[in-house]
Formats: structure tokens, sequence, C-alpha cells
């Protein structure tokens, strides 16, 4: 989510007050460490003795509670339109970037 945020990705009430309570948390190297553990063969019996350990389902209450109870996470009704909507968004953030520079990476003036 940090990652995704740092790419442009649109923020949103939601989004921000869920950042807010992990930071609050203090979780947030945590679940990047489990994040980035989870594409890796290597730590495959880490993850899964880390899904058998009951702190995990702790942390999805906590997160799932602040879900509920927050703004929602993209705004707008829960419809295929409004997430199509916040990708365009993101798509354009993104592509704002790229105006002005060339082909080879230097930036036209």
């Amino acid at each position: 989510m940090y990652l995704l945020h740092g790419m442009l990705m649109p923020d949103t009430p939601g989004l921000a007050a869920l950042r807010a309570h992990i930071d609050e948390l203090g979780i947030g190297p945590l679940l990047m460490n489990i994040c980035t553990g989870m594409n890796r063969t290597r730590y495959a019996a880490t993850n899964l003795v880390t899904c058998l350990d009951p702190w995990p389902d702790a942390i999805y209450e906590l997160l799932s509670d602040k879900v509920a109870s927050g703004p929602p996470l993209i705004e707008g009704p829960d419809s295929k339109e409004t997430g199509e909507k916040f990708m365009e968004e993101w798509l354009a953030a993104m592509a704002s970037l790229r105006r002005g520079v060339t082909s080879d990476g230097h930036v036209s003036i």
C-alpha cells in the first residue's frame, strides 16, 4: 500500500486513514516484511508458521475494523465503474510524469 501510494496511486480519505492506523500501531515494517516474503519460496516455512500464529489474526481484525468503520478505501459506489475510474486516475497521474520525457529518458524543455 505504501509502495503504490509512492507510485502515485490516488489517495483517498479511507486509504489515508488506514495508513495512519498502521503507523499508529507501528506495524508498517512488520507488514512490509510479511509481504516481501510472500513471493519467495525460501521463506515458505516462515510464512506458514506466521500464518498459524494468532497475532496475524489480531492484526487482521484491527485493520478490518478500521476499514469497516472508516471512510471507504475507494470513494464511490462499490461498482466496476468506480474501480475503473480509480485506475484511470492512477494511470493519468503516472502518464503525467512521462510528459516532456523523450524516449531516451531525457527531459525536453
